[in-house]
């Protein structure tokens, strides 16, 4: 997606530089291969990651249980969902996760489409060969302006 090969002289440069002649088309075949792997090692890991976000998230909330009952030596009936504190606590913390989980994915939602409603409205990429730098940057600048008048 560089399109490097384009640049003058550029396989001259690499092999000063580098000390090898390097051949762009087995590159991208190689890189679309590593990206395969890297895109199914993402996707078998996540589980992994998620079952220690949840170990983490239980261990704290255990600690937290141990500071309040000083080792679950004291106030231990006070841990009870009968108990309206605890319960309102549960509740309340629950909620915020979703909440700020929520709100994040809003706002990437609306940055994006913003952005691509600008870049159909604005940028033509019908028979363009490479991105242009000055078309990036004015979309951009443009898409927090849009998220301010939304």
């Amino acid at each position: 997606m560089s399109l490097i090969e384009t640049i003058p002289n550029v396989k001259n440069q690499i092999k000063k530089d580098f000390g090898f002649e390097p051949n762009f088309d087995n590159a991208k075949a190689f890189l679309e291969k590593n990206d395969g792997a890297g895109n199914t090692f993402k996707a078998t890991a996540k589980p992994v990651l998620i079952g220690t976000a949840v170990v983490g998230a239980t261990t704290m909330i255990f600690s937290i249980i141990m500071i309040l009952t000083s080792g679950l030596t004291q106030n231990l009936d006070k841990l009870s969902m009968l108990n309206p504190p605890f319960l309102l606590g549960l509740i309340t913390g629950g909620a915020i996760i979703y909440w700020f989980t929520g709100a994040s994915m809003n706002a990437v939602t609306t940055g994006a489409y913003y952005a691509v409603e600008f870049i159909k409205a604005n940028i033509k990429l019908e028979g363009v060969e490479k991105a242009s730098i000055h078309d990036s940057k004015r979309s951009l600048r443009y898409a927090p302006g849009m998220l301010r008048r939304a």
